[in-house]
């Protein structure tokens, strides 16, 4: 009976978590507007300072692993998020809920557009208006650039990689796949070495 009445207890909280999981990425996918690079500090702010269901250092990790898989970045780190609090079903529900509103909106932006006069698309206070909201998306992306980077850059070699990651991808064109790629092969290199000598200098003190 104990066992039992324990069981019962704990489903509805895992069941409520689930349905939180799903409003919260649902109402951050609505009413933040830039895609995941903007999505991402709403979502930390929910996720870890409120809630504090992860760690900060984890999310910082896991915007790392969402940008070097294929996929949009907010459908990834609402499954990887999602999958890390409730499992499977955590990872459907937050995927669930950051997609809903995106489907909505873009499904009546399409059809409003398709009935829309083209002299009324390409009127001046249209195109401005598009002008002032792609503006305000980049202010926003480097905003998060920003307060991830306050994180990220801790040490010197990562503040090296990060240098050289921008001038490749700025100035000779090199696609970000290889810059992640190059940058996860010199970060094993790093830490391989710095073991080693941590390592070496321990028996050295012995």
């Amino acid at each position: 009976m104990t066992n039992r009445k324990n069981c019962c207890e704990d489903m509805p909280t895992n069941r409520r978590r689930l349905w939180l999981l799903f409003f919260i990425f649902a109402r951050i996918a609505a009413f933040v507007v830039g895609g995941g690079y903007v999505i991402l500090p709403m979502v930390e702010q929910e996720l870890v300072t409120r809630r504090k269901w992860l760690k900060p250092q984890e999310f910082v990790d896991m915007t790392a692993v969402v940008q070097t898989i294929p996929g949009i970045i907010a459908g990834n780190a609402a499954i990887y998020l999602g999958y890390r609090i409730a499992g499977v079903r955590g990872a459907f529900f937050s995927l669930l809920g950051v997609a809903t509103p995106s489907v909505i909106v873009i499904t009546l932006i399409a059809m409003f557009f398709s009935m829309m006069p083209a002299e009324v698309v390409e009127a001046s206070w249209v195109q401005g208006a598009f002008t002032g909201v792609k503006a305000a998306v980049c202010g926003m992306v480097l905003a998060t650039a920003l307060r991830m980077g306050r994180k990220v850059f801790t040490g010197w070699f990562e503040a090296v990689v990060g240098t050289v990651g921008f001038v490749l991808v700025v100035f000779f064109a090199v696609g970000p796949g290889m810059v992640m790629v190059g940058a996860g092969l010199l970060g094993i290199l790093y830490c391989a070495l710095r073991i080693r000598f941590v390592r070496g200098g321990m028996e050295a003190d012995k």
